[in-house]
């Protein structure tokens, strides 16, 4: 028979419910600091990424004259390319050549990747006979899914994109395009005006429709072999960059002026975050995803996003702030070129395209 002053062992279910609370409690706080702390370490990997591919960039140019990669290039069916009149097969039956193809064995192959997006990146246009280089819904250049033979040049999943008035889109002019024409052409590093307030690149944003053309799931066909353009342009013809809006006749030889550049800095800038589709500036694939958050003119612009400049180093904004005071995508369209071919002999024109 127990003692009547003996001592209880043990908790009452009252203090066992006072326990558990406080532990809920205390899990309800530590859970969103380590979330955002978990955030911030993968921006910070991605922007030490980014510093990677800054170096491959610099050992490119020094291996190439000075000059900057183009944002891809055309292979035929037996994988070979150029970028003359008469070196390249525009229907590209071998799909693309990017950059990252050209400087990937400068840098380690995980630089092209950031552990924010899933599976560190988006899709080449044709991802090959690797079913997990596939993302859901999408369709290669010939409308085929999973798997497939053709097989771009290109990483197979890319977190980055180049600013397209430095990394060029393949629209070069022939000889016998219209007069006058907007085109591209290759861009010297040295002739930049200031590398550390100018954008060589950026993150995608993690929602692979921003990066596709299509209807819809069962017909995404990837884009990201393209850089995207901080200005209103269309991408089709031989003259691409068009005289329409954001670009105005041009008035000399040269790179567009920044008089030139933009019908509005940020008329195609959409608020919000990540969601919805480019619309009409491709600069809206680039990502608001890291932390932080930016609000101007009465809008919520959303959080932040790793940005590289032509210097190597690497800064963390909302894309609104880059079209806000200095002009970081670039004082000038340097990819751009205003010439007329029909009054210019086939070697003319390529020494003005290619020996600028």
């Amino acid at each position: 028979m127990p003692k009547p002053n003996a001592r209880r062992h043990g908790f009452t279910l009252i203090e066992l419910l006072v326990v558990i609370s406080i532990i809920a409690l205390l899990i309800g706080i530590l859970l969103p600091v380590l979330g955002a702390a978990r955030s911030e370490a993968r921006a910070i990997r991605c922007a030490a990424h980014q510093r990677s591919l800054a170096s491959a960039f610099t050992a490119y140019t020094i291996d190439n004259r000075d000059t900057l990669p183009p944002s891809y290039a055309y292979l035929d069916s037996s994988g070979g390319y150029g970028f003359k009149p008469g070196s390249y097969n525009t229907g590209h039956p071998g799909g693309y050549l990017h950059w990252s193809g050209l400087i990937f064995e400068l840098t380690e192959g995980d630089a092209f990747t950031c552990p924010s997006l899933e599976n560190g990146g988006h899709p080449r246009t044709n991802p090959g006979p690797k079913e997990s280089d596939w993302e859901e819904g999408q369709v290669d250049q010939n409308g085929s899914g999973p798997p497939s033979t053709l097989e771009d040049r290109q990483v197979p999943r890319l977190a980055f994109t180049a600013n397209n008035i430095l990394v060029p889109k393949f629209r070069f002019p022939g000889a016998a395009a219209p007069s006058p024409v907007i085109a591209a052409q290759f861009v010297r590093a040295g002739i930049v005006s200031d590398h550390s307030v100018t954008i060589l690149a950026a993150e995608f944003a993690p929602a692979f429709p921003m990066v596709a053309d299509g209807s819809g799931p069962g017909n995404y066909e990837s884009k990201t072999h393209r850089s995207v353009s901080p200005a209103f342009h269309v991408s089709t013809g031989w003259s691409p960059y068009g005289f329409g809006p954001g670009l105005t006749n041009p008035r000399t030889q040269g790179a567009i002026d920044n008089e030139d550049r933009y019908l509005d800095n940020l008329t195609g800038i959409s608020p919000g975050t990540t969601a919805g589709t480019p619309g009409s500036l491709s600069a809206n694939a680039i990502g608001r995803h890291h932390p932080g958050s930016y609000s101007a003119d009465g809008e919520s612009w959303g959080g932040t996003s790793n940005f590289l400049y032509l210097d190597g180093h690497s800064e963390r904004k909302n894309i609104y702030e880059t079209f806000e005071g200095s002009a970081e995508w670039g004082d000038k369209y340097y990819s751009l070129i205003s010439i007329n071919p029909q009054s210019s002999t086939t070697a003319q024109v390529q020494r003005i395209i290619w020996d600028n």
